[in-house]
């Protein structure tokens, strides 16, 4: 698509990754920013590669809310500085204390505005079109490299609210991969359910974020291993969703008599459930034994239901793929 559209079409994707790199990159909030600004710009006109009649509403819906927290985040970037006289991250962090008992506005301006970009359950609606309509090849770029850069943004966010901030994250979290995943049953659409998937998966990673009190040295090992899982999986599956032609989950038995791609997808299925040998699983099994020796038992029991519930879907999932036409009928 993109060597049809050329090179200016490609000259898009450059800045969207760019401005990725930078997000993940920067130690300065106002480039943060910035670097947030170019990421939207950019999904704007990458949404347009795809032929979809919906696309152009799904990234005009897209605009529209990220003009909203590129607002917010403005004012508590403005607010910060007038505060602690810095806009480094780490110079915010060292006067966190500062900044939240002289005007504890700024940090709660910022946090909210990159909480609105991870786009998480039910404040989703437009991402959740944008999955759907947008290119697949695109999508997955979103899912895998724009959801894990926006989860790197909020960790440094964090640690200039300090602690009071962490109990926040995980509640939001929680309800995200809860909801979410309770909403992706009911899908029949693969992309959208993929979107939704993706939006559970955000959530979780985001609380793990917040129980970063209590994972101590095991934190970088079980939020990366639960990202690079999501990661790797997602992008597959919206790449494998390209090669099927239909939206129905059923469409997908289009995959039998051919055992490359079926691996793949049972693969792909495999790393966002967590199973052995793949890194969720790892990084899983650790969070489980923290919090049951934290004694944080009732978001274990939340956290257990929500990959139940999501284990249960994609196994439906699968269960179409193999099952033969005349079954489906």
């Amino acid at each position: 698509t993109l060597l049809r559209l050329g090179r200016r079409a490609m000259a898009v994707l450059l800045i969207f990754i760019m401005a990725i790199c930078g997000i993940i990159m920067t130690r300065d909030i106002f480039n943060l920013f910035v670097f947030l600004e170019l990421v939207v710009i950019a999904t704007a006109g990458l949404v347009l590669l795809s032929h979809n009649e919906h696309s152009l509403g799904a990234g005009f819906k897209y605009l529209v809310a990220s003009q909203v927290v590129s607002v917010l985040l403005l004012i508590g970037i403005i607010f910060s500085y007038h505060v602690v006289g810095s806009l480094n991250i780490d110079d915010l962090a060292a006067q966190s204390a500062l900044l939240n008992q002289t005007m504890p506005l700024a940090f709660f301006l910022l946090f909210v505005a990159v909480l609105i970009e991870l786009k998480p359950f039910p404040a989703n609606g437009w991402a959740l079109d944008i999955y759907e309509s947008a290119h697949p090849a695109f999508s997955a770029i979103l899912s895998a490299a724009a959801g894990t850069a926006s989860l790197i943004a909020i960790d440094k966010l964090v640690s200039i609210g300090g602690s009071n901030w962490l109990a926040l994250a995980s509640g939001i979290g929680v309800f995200s991969f809860v909801g979410a995943n309770l909403f992706a049953l009911t899908q029949n659409n693969d992309r959208r359910l993929l979107g939704y998937s993706s939006v559970a998966q955000i959530g979780l990673v985001l609380t793990v974020i917040g129980q970063r009190d209590i994972l101590g040295d095991n934190y970088l090992t079980i939020a990366g291993g639960i990202l690079l899982a999501h990661a790797i999986a997602k992008a597959g599956l919206f790449w494998l969703s390209g090669l099927v032609a239909g939206r129905e989950l059923t469409t997908w038995s289009a995959l039998q008599g051919k055992p490359f791609l079926i691996f793949a997808f049972a693969s792909f299925l495999a790393l966002l459930i967590g199973l052995p040998p793949f890194p969720g699983f790892y990084a899983k099994w650790e969070l489980v034994h923290i919090l049951a020796a934290d004694g944080r038992l009732l978001l274990l029991s939340l956290l257990l239901f929500g990959a139940l519930v999501e284990a249960g879907y994609l196994f439906r999932w699968f269960g179409y793929t193999i099952k033969r036409d005349k079954d489906l009928q």
